[in-house]
């Protein structure tokens, strides 16, 4: 008895839970169909707020394209890394005597603050 007790229960829940899952359903697409106009209007605006499409987000700078100084050291940096995995012991760029890459960075922040105040 106990055991046909288990598997009626068993079998109960997951009809319970699906009846229960229909139900919401319809009474969330009742809900939308009689929605007040105002509705709308809200969920239009709170979509406008969101994120934006990736199709949306421009792929150029509005400033124009990246500087060709920024662009030769980006080359110089890979240029660099590739030595230094095809020889590990190699000598650094400071050890070469070219500049280090947080003075590089400085200037760079220090370029780009410059042309944002200017403009």
């Amino acid at each position: 008895m106990l055991k046909f007790c288990r598997i009626a229960i068993a079998l109960a829940i997951p009809v319970f839970v699906a009846g229960c899952a229909s139900g919401v359903k319809e009474r969330l697409e009742a809900a939308e169909e009689n929605a007040p106009t105002w509705y709308e209007q809200q969920k239009q605006e709170t979509i406008d707020r969101g994120y934006p499409e990736f199709s949306s987000i421009p792929t150029e700078s509005q400033r124009g394209p990246i500087p060709q100084h920024i662009l030769d050291g980006e080359a110089q940096l890979d240029a660099e890394l590739e030595a230094l995995e095809s020889d590990p012991k190699a000598k650094t760029a400071l050890e070469d005597g070219l500049e280090d890459p947080s003075v590089w960075a400085q200037r760079m922040r220090d370029e780009v603050e410059k042309g944002i105040l200017e403009n």
